[in-house]
């Protein structure tokens, strides 16, 4: 029995690409199922913040990219990338909602993977594979998904941004991995501003791990800095012609 286990191990570990496309494809579909089984249009009359991102997102589609939400009165209340996708799916589709279902679907089946190799890297394979299955079955993963919110994009960018940060301080040498973390936080920040705080932590890891250089350390963590700041460049542009003062990513950040 130990032998067999032992051989099944190895077997799963040689065939690493497929086993995880395996439990992704596992995952997505599980998410449908429960979303399918879940969803009913009366729901959308019960809801709160998802009606604030879709009446943000109609806004944009009819051109108005300066909306004052009824409640309040400053402007885009929330981190502009979620009610800017549930427009492009109003625009492409007319009803945002199911597209909007599959995507969320698909960033919580994703992370499964992204999991997975976070798991990896910092502890090892099996750890990896069991923070998957974790993933797989987490009933946040689920709640979510029918529902026109950020957590889902969250759920699978914060980790992202976490491993790809991981990868650029284990492979100094590869710049691409500064350069892909900068832009997975960037669509962080820019879905839930509050992670902006995040930044200086980040900052901090490239310099203290000391695989290299410090002069090094140094140049890998402004790269990343600068990245990031040139992807917020056009929210700041924008906050600072409709606010007249720096307004980050939103309102919220002031």
């Amino acid at each position: 029995m130990i032998l067999f286990v032992k051989k099944l191990l190895n077997r799963i570990k040689t065939n690493e690409k497929n086993v995880l496309l395996v439990l992704v494809t596992i995952t997505f579909i599980l998410r449908i199922i429960i979303a399918i089984i879940s969803f009913s249009e009366d729901d959308i009359n019960s809801w709160a913040d998802s009606k604030e991102y879709l009446w943000f997102a109609q806004q944009f589609v009819n051109g108005n990219f300066n909306p004052h939400w009824e409640v309040e009165n400053h402007g885009l209340e929330v981190a502009p990338f979620v009610p800017s996708l549930i427009a492009i799916f109003i625009f492409l589709f007319d009803s945002p909602y199911w597209p909007f279902f599959l995507y969320n679907c698909l960033m919580t089946s994703i992370v499964v993977y992204v999991l997975y190799l976070l798991g990896k890297n910092i502890f090892n394979t099996y750890v990896g594979y069991l923070i998957a299955i974790w993933g797989m079955f987490y009933t946040d993963y689920f709640r979510f998904n029918i529902q026109l919110l950020k957590e889902p994009t969250v759920y699978l960018f914060l980790p992202l941004t976490v491993l790809l940060i991981i990868l650029s301080i284990k492979y100094r040498e590869k710049i691409i991995y500064v350069i892909m973390s900068s832009i997975t936080f960037s669509v962080l920040i820019h879905t839930d501003e509050r992670y902006l705080f995040v930044a200086p932590l980040f900052l901090i890891l490239f310099i203290i791990i000391k695989n290299i250089s410090l002069i090094k350390r140094i140049k890998s963590s402004l790269l990343w800095l600068i990245s990031c700041t040139i992807l917020a460049l056009p929210m700041i542009i924008r906050n600072y012609i409709v606010y007249d003062e720096i307004v980050l990513i939103s309102p919220q950040t002031i």
